[in-house]
């Protein structure tokens, strides 16, 4: 994808786990703030259904939403935990296909990133921070290193 520059439109998706309350999705907007770029929040950010964000119907469209909105530059995870893979079957990954963007994150966040790089040939994702994290100094300069700079 396209390296990321001051303005980029980001999208905050929770594809797995679900927030512990509005506190990281604040860091998660500012987080993206921080590095210039214009955060969309997914609808269903704040769901929370035992221990997914939200049910997978929820999950899948905010994902959805994102991969079909040509706005949109990046998909940042809001964080990783557990219920990504279930998913898998129903990411319409066309859409990525046809306009290849930056995907960030970890921990469950790992399934969307095999998964792409198996459905989109030459893709190249990112294993990084989740977009609620408390960034320090390295781990905010070596994302930006890998998205932001070409």
């Amino acid at each position: 994808p396209a390296p990321l520059a001051p303005g980029a439109r980001v999208a905050l998706v929770a594809p797995a786990g679900p927030l512990r309350g509005e506190g990281d999705l604040e860091r998660a907007v500012a987080n993206a703030r921080g590095f210039g770029w214009e955060p969309t929040v997914g609808a269903h950010a704040l769901a929370r259904r035992a221990y997914f964000a939200g049910d997978d119907a929820s999950r899948l469209a905010d994902l959805d939403a994102a991969l079909a909105d040509p706005r949109v530059d990046a998909i940042w995870c809001l964080r990783g935990g557990y219920g990504a893979m279930r998913l898998l079957p129903a990411i319409d990954w066309a859409a990525l296909a046809r306009r290849p963007r930056a995907l960030i994150g970890y921990s469950d966040v790992t399934a969307l990133h095999a998964a792409a790089a198996a459905r989109v040939p030459g893709l190249v994702t990112y294993h990084g921070p989740t977009a609620r994290a408390a960034l320090t100094p390295f781990s905010r300069d070596s994302l930006a290193r890998a998205v932001a700079h070409a």
